[in-house]
């Protein structure tokens, strides 16, 4: 999986690929979410720290909260649950400063899997714990 991710530019998709042949890796596929194919600026909509476990891709997508994604058949991910945070206001303003505005949203920076909860780190509010259901 590959994507140079910065907050000044949104990395619209994560995408997906084969190292199978290390001297020629191959591309697979795309995912992305729906905001992040969009020109909305109200927030960040790029990926951040992805995990997998199995066959299971979890995603921190900032302001698309956390994504996760079924990548079984690699050619075709196919996304089976996901958690958007609240909105919720930079509590430092630093936010403003890499351009978004002073508005709430959510800010979903990493993701950790531990067993059958999913930790998210977001910048804005803190820590939440989530469990697939």
């Amino acid at each position: 999986m590959a994507c140079g991710t910065c907050c000044r530019r949104a990395c619209p998709t994560r995408r997906l690929g084969s190292a199978v042949d290390p001297a020629a890796p191959g591309h697979l596929s795309d995912y992305a979410t729906p905001h992040s194919l969009t020109n909305k600026t109200d927030a960040f909509y790029s990926a951040h720290n992805p995990e997998i476990r199995g066959t299971t891709l979890y995603l921190s997508w900032c302001s698309d909260g956390l994504r996760v994604v079924d990548i079984s058949n690699p050619a075709t991910p196919r996304e089976i649950a996901s958690f958007r945070p609240p909105p919720t206001r930079d509590p430092t303003g630093a936010s403003v400063g890499v351009g978004a505005r002073d508005a709430p949203f959510p800010f979903v920076w990493g993701v950790h899997v531990d067993g059958d909860r999913i930790c998210l780190s977001d910048i804005n509010f803190g820590l939440y714990i989530v469990a697939l259901r």
